[in-house]
């Protein structure tokens, strides 16, 4: 079972991206315009009773929870890696490891150099349109002086290395999946021929949950790529399917897991699993984990993450997450303030612009998809099978 830059993919897995890249563009979307929705503060409220708020808390902020999203892309990047290791062996670990500082590279530069040029250009608006949307975190997210000075900084080092960005405040999870795919990659070539494996799974997941954040590195998320590299062992060595009640039951409870407020402390049935500051991050992770090992062994799983659609965005979710906060940032900030200027109320303007700008995101990202991070992958497996002729035999 291949999952990266393989022609063979496992669909459930490819759908469940797709989502995740979802909530990951409206948990953004809610925070800029719905502040409230994320922070559960009286202050940031746009709806007279106070609905917003009460959705900080809510089972309906799955659609939004752009955390468990990423834990969902963390623990499909493990299970990736993983997987290449199980079901082929070391020569498809090792090209996607050697390509794989590149692969994020060059689409994080291409993005970072768009978010500049329309920062010059003057095309974001956001700073301005969150004095009306009341959003601390619309205000921050472009407020810095763009040069290519600091493009460059950006791009390389904070990006890469330090987990950070100014330029692409979702460009944080980048250094995460760098050395997310590093560490599975170097479990399971070390270890994962031998049965005590397990056992070095779990040492170092609670080595690493211990660890807490380090500098800018919250360590605890990488986690999820262990759980994801297991994941991926019991999927090729024990092949498990579940019956419908318990694949039910299991999606019920991820679900549950994947609603825990990280915004606001929770007040309602979430108090009972408040463990201290690090609970939604415990809570999301395991979540992910379970929703990822439920899709993957339950059939009727397949049926909808297998569709069309599904694929489609599992297919152009990297583009999706490169190119939406530019979008948000321009043309959504700006769809908005017009509308809401022109006497259309905040509600409609909001569900207006959320519609008319996914659109959009969806229509840049398949572009960037085929003429961009198609385009670099086939260059870099090119350059890999020259530079290791070797490894010719291995398909793409």
């Amino acid at each position: 079972m291949e999952i990266i830059g393989m022609k063979e993919r496992n669909t459930p897995v490819e759908g469940m991206r797709g989502i995740a890249a979802v909530m990951v563009v409206l948990s953004h979307f809610m925070v800029a315009f719905y502040p409230a929705a994320y922070w559960g503060d009286d202050a940031m409220s746009h709806i007279a009773n106070g609905l917003d708020i009460k959705l900080s808390q809510s089972p309906f902020s799955i659609f939004y929870a752009g955390n468990f999203g990423v834990c969902l892309f963390f623990v499909i990047g493990g299970f990736g890696i993983a997987s290449q290791f199980f079901g082929g062996g070391y020569k498809g670990v090792r090209r996607i490891i050697t390509n794989r500082f590149l692969r994020l590279f060059i689409p994080v530069l291409l993005a970072n150099g768009l978010c500049l040029v329309m920062m010059k250009m003057g095309y974001i608006t956001a700073v301005s349109v969150s004095e009306t949307t009341g959003s601390s975190w619309l205000r921050g997210v472009y407020s810095f002086e763009a040069d290519w000075r600091s493009w460059l900084f950006d791009s390389y080092y904070r990006v890469m290395f330090c987990g950070d960005s100014v330029y692409n405040s979702a460009f944080w999870t980048i250094a995460y999946s760098l050395y997310g795919s590093f560490l599975v990659a170097l479990i399971v070539v070390i270890w994962g021929g031998i049965r005590e494996r397990w056992i070095i799974y779990a040492i170092t997941c609670v080595v690493l949950w211990s660890m807490g954040t380090q500098g800018t590195i919250n360590c605890n998320y990488f986690v999820a790529f262990i759980i994801g590299g297991m994941i991926a062992d019991i999927k090729i060595h024990f092949q498990l399917k579940l019956k419908k009640i318990y694949g039910i039951l299991l999606l019920v409870i991820s679900c549950l897991l994947a609603d825990y407020p990280i915004g606001v402390a929770p007040t309602n049935m979430y108090r009972f699993l408040d463990i201290g500051n690090r609970a939604a991050f415990l809570w999301h992770i395991l979540g992910a984990g379970l929703m990822i090992f439920t899709i993957i062994n339950f059939e009727e799983s397949g049926r909808i993450l297998g569709s069309r659609g599904m694929q489609f965005l599992g297919k152009i979710s990297f583009s999706v997450y490169l190119i939406h906060m530019q979008v948000l940032g321009s043309f959504s900030t700006f769809l908005f303030q017009k509308m809401f200027e022109s006497g259309i109320s905040y509600s409609v303007s909001f569900t207006g612009t959320v519609a008319l700008s996914l659109v959009l995101i969806v229509g840049i990202g398949w572009a960037v998809y085929e003429i961009i991070e198609r385009r670099i992958n086939k260059i870099l497996n090119y350059m890999y099978f020259r530079v290791f002729q070797s490894e010719r035999t291995v398909k793409n």
